[in-house]
């Protein structure tokens, strides 16, 4: 055969295998790319919310993996430009679900394709527009990273009657927060949300370029009812310790760069953006020794209360049962009997009437173990994910849901459910009312060296336990 024959034949064959298959690979799937435009960014949570319960074809096969898959046959669903349903589904099942949420979470901001699509815009400046705005709500400290708690603000003297979800990419200038995805979901009391009305959402910190894209979005296809003020909080976790960057963060600011704000209908919204300078005007150093204060705050140590004007606190939290801020009694006379009381919060009181002027109501006769923190640890009191603490202030604030799920803790004291346990600083805790007559505080031991070997009670409590043992402890 003709060598130059040979070579047309094969490169027409090659030219007509491209041919049938390029529109195939134009039309790959790339899971979590619901927008088609080669990344995954807020925006492609917003189409997720935007789809959410559709149904169609599913892909064959089913992949969730980083890689373009087999676009199945069309969906019904349209997103605005075309882009259709079938690309918001990343497990490729034929459903849009939860699932493909979280698998959002795993590819979020990752890219396949340079794209020139865009659906961002930056902030406008007319200022009868409603305004974006960021503000620190305080922070966290933990084990193994302390966070700096924000909240996301949309703002208007009018209320706002056409919000379903907004992607937001901000600024900073300070090398301080650690790279990586963070997800959410808010059950907190946000105008956005509403009773029965879930939200999802979360972002990225790109340390590479200092910028941080933020999603929050209702999935249940209506707008919010009207209203104005916080539509997310959110952690975002610090290099160093927080004790490490107090200085610095005199001189954090945060601008907000590209937005995308929409209703139900993916209709986009014009705002303003804010420049927030994230300042802290506290001498008091952030050392974690929580007290109560007579005003019925609870401070991040003595000085923040000192500073507040507040001279009569006792150590423990506000919030616990086992305080009462009313019974302060800085002019009750008690007699100076040793008669000895430990305090729920570990201190000792030289007898029941010191202990009650300050107002600690929750005692047990005798003296409290020096550094005992076998029940009560001040430190969970911080750690906890039902609190926060202003940076300015140094309040502790209590975020948890008001569901009534009582736990008796290793202090005898009975609190509203787990979370109200945890921020009170209990360290162990069992479900039911200390009040239960099968319940003995006194006897709840984490550390008891139980076997796990599986003959399961039922406990009076209507927990079931995987032996006597645990039961016990």
């Amino acid at each position: 055969m003709n060598k130059a024959y040979t070579s047309r034949y094969i490169a027409l064959a090659l030219a007509t295998i491209f041919s049938f298959y390029m529109p195939l690979l134009a039309q790959s799937v790339w899971p979590s790319d619901a927008t088609d435009n080669g990344r995954v960014n807020g925006i492609d949570l917003i189409y997720w919310a935007h789809s959410y319960g559709a149904e169609g074809s599913e892909r064959n096969p089913q992949s969730s993996d980083w890689a373009p898959q087999p676009m199945p046959e069309l969906w019904d669903g349209q997103f605005p430009g075309g882009s259709n349903f079938a690309y918001a589904d990343g497990t490729g099942d034929g459903r849009i679900t939860l699932e493909d949420a979280e698998l959002f979470f795993d590819h979020y901001y990752r890219l396949h394709t340079d794209s020139d699509i865009d659906l961002y815009y930056p902030p406008d400046t007319v200022s009868s527009l409603p305004t974006l705005r960021l503000q620190s709500a305080g922070f966290q400290l933990g084990a193994e990273e302390d966070k700096l708690i924000m909240e996301l603000l949309l703002e208007h003297p009018d209320s706002i009657d056409y919000f379903y979800g907004a992607s937001i990419e901000f600024s900073y200038n300070l090398d301080i927060f650690k790279p990586g995805r963070f997800k959410m979901e808010n059950e907190l009391p946000f105008w956005i949300g509403g009773e029965g009305v879930r939200l999802m959402g979360g972002g990225f910190v790109d340390t590479a370029s200092n910028r941080i894209n933020f999603v929050q979005t209702r999935f249940n296809h209506e707008n919010a009812d009207p209203g104005s003020g916080v539509i997310a909080r959110f952690e975002l976790p610090l290099q160093s310790a927080l004790t490490d960057l107090t200085d610095q963060l005199d001189e954090l600011v945060m601008r907000i760069r590209r937005v995308y704000l929409v209703d139900e209908s993916l209709n986009t919204y014009n705002v303003q953006g804010a420049v927030s300078e994230i300042v802290s005007e506290s001498d008091c150093a952030y050392i974690v020794n929580p007290v109560c204060g007579i005003d019925g705050q609870t401070y991040l140590n003595p000085c923040f209360a000192e500073a507040a004007g507040i001279t009569v606190y006792t150590a423990g939290p506000c919030y616990s049962p086992g305080i009462d801020p009313t019974a302060m009694d800085t002019s009750n006379t008690c007699t100076t009997n040793y008669e000895p009381v430990c305090g729920f919060n570990n201190q000792t009181y030289q007898n029941a009437c010191e202990a009650e002027a300050a107002g600690v109501v929750v005692y047990n006769p005798g003296v409290c173990p020096p550094n005992d923190f076998s029940c009560y640890d001040p430190n969970l009191i911080v750690v906890s994910a039902g609190t926060s603490v202003n940076l300015n202030t140094g309040i502790i604030e209590l975020n948890c849901p008001s569901a009534a799920t009582p736990v008796c803790g290793c202090d005898g004291i009975t609190y509203p459910n787990a979370c109200v346990a945890e921020a009170s600083g209990v360290r162990s805790y069992t479900t039911g009312s200390c009040d239960a007559v099968c319940i003995d505080y006194e006897l709840i031991d984490p550390e008891a060296p139980c076997d796990d070997y599986y003959e399961p009670v039922c406990g009076c409590n209507d927990e079931t336990y995987i032996n006597a043992c645990y039961a016990d402890a």
